[in-house]
Parts: structure tokens; C-alpha cells; sequence
């Protein structure tokens, strides 16, 4: 979290990082590191553990989660015309099926998923980050009437993502592991079609 502070600082957003109470596994009360934004269309960032390890404590595997406001309540119908999320399109022409190369990458969903499959940046910035990263996958779900989160893909090792931070893949890490300025753009297709 530290390393995606930096990051956003450098980009000369204002944020800045927080502690929120939260309850882990054993109930007990604990302080979960946030970064909220200001003047931005991400309200939040958090990292959040691979739920699938058990308590949805963080371990091994990890996810940035972009958190976003509408600012009203959406209806049951906005919502399900935000949820949305990435198919790799391989030489085999098989949306995630295993083997070949990536040689697109489609939104699947709704209205959102057309708005993004016609955003030539976004889909570039994807692009780049499937030569370097083997689990691109990113979700967005309304999670309630009044918040909607955006999950990166998934990495392991967060010592070594942020030591990468300050190395020679920097770029890369900005892109793709942090992914800022692409949910970014993707925060405010969000925000347009929850007018």
C-alpha cells in the first residue's frame, strides 16, 4: 500500500492513507489500510486477500480493489448494467480457455462491458500488461445500490511488487500491477452510465 501511495503521489493525485475498523476471521477488531482519493473518479483503494485461502484474510495471493461512489442509489437494472469483466481472447479463439496466444481482450456484461470494448485506450493499456502479466483478470460489481468496486488482477509476493515499484520495471508495475490511471478511466465510464 505503501509503494501504490507513492505511485499516486508521483501522479501528483491527492490521496492519502487511512486506517478503517474492521472485524478479521476471529472477530476481533483490526485496523485495515486504505487510500481514499480526492477529486478523482476512484473514491478508494484497497489491497483485499483471494478469499478462497480462508477467512478472507490477506496471504499469498492479493488484489488491488478500486472502490467507486455513484453519489446516488443505482436501481437493480443500473447495476447489473455495471457488472462486467475481462475475457482473454487467445489464437484459438476461445475466450479463457488455456494455451495460445493473447491477441484481444473483450469486457463481458452489460452496458459497461460495451462502453469499455469501445475504449481504445483502455483496451491498450490491457494489452500491454498481458506481455508481462499470466493472470489478467479484472471484475466490476455493483456491490450494493451505493458502491461499486473494481478488482485487479492477482499477484503474489507484495514485498516484491513494491520492491519492482522502485526498480527498472517500474513502468510496468504502474501499469499493470497498480493500474491506477486505466481504472481511472474506467471509474469514469462508471460514473457516465450512473448519471
Amino acid at each position: 500500500m505503501q509503494a501504490m501511495l507513492e505511485n499516486l503521489n508521483e501522479k501528483g493525485v491527492k490521496c492519502e492513507l487511512k486506517y478503517e475498523k474492521a472485524i478479521n476471521c476471529l472477530g476481533e477488531e483490526v485496523l485495515e489500510p486504505e487510500i481514499s482519493l480526492e477529486k478523482q473518479n476512484l473514491d478508494k483503494v484497497r489491497l483485499v486477500g483471494l478469499e478462497s485461502g480462508g477467512c478472507g484474510v490477506p496471504g499469498d495471493i492479493l488484489r488491488f480493489q478500486y472502490e467507486i461512489y455513484p453519489g446516488r442509489e443505482l436501481s437493480s437494472e443500473e447495476m447489473k448494467n455495471i457488472n462486467s469483466y475481462t475475457s482473454l481472447i487467445r489464437e484459438d479463439k476461445l475466450p479463457d480457455h488455456f494455451g495460445g496466444k493473447v491477441i484481444g481482450i473483450k469486457w463481458a456484461g452489460q452496458k459497461l462491458a460495451e462502453e469499455l470494448n469501445q475504449d481504445q485506450e483502455v483496451t491498450a493499456d490491457l494489452m500491454r500488461c498481458v506481455k508481462n502479466w499470466s493472470h489478467l483478470e479484472f471484475q466490476i460489481e455493483a456491490v450494493s445500490p451505493s458502491q461499486v468496486v473494481i478488482t485487479g488482477p492477482l499477484f503474489s509476493e507484495p514485498g516484491i511488487i513494491a520492491e519492482m515499484y522502485h526498480s527498472e520495471v517500474k513502468e510496468e508495475i504502474q501499469c499493470c500491477a497498480f493500474g491506477y490511471n486505466t481504472m481511472e478511466k474506467i471509474a469514469g465510464h462508471i460514473k457516465h452510465i450512473s448519471k
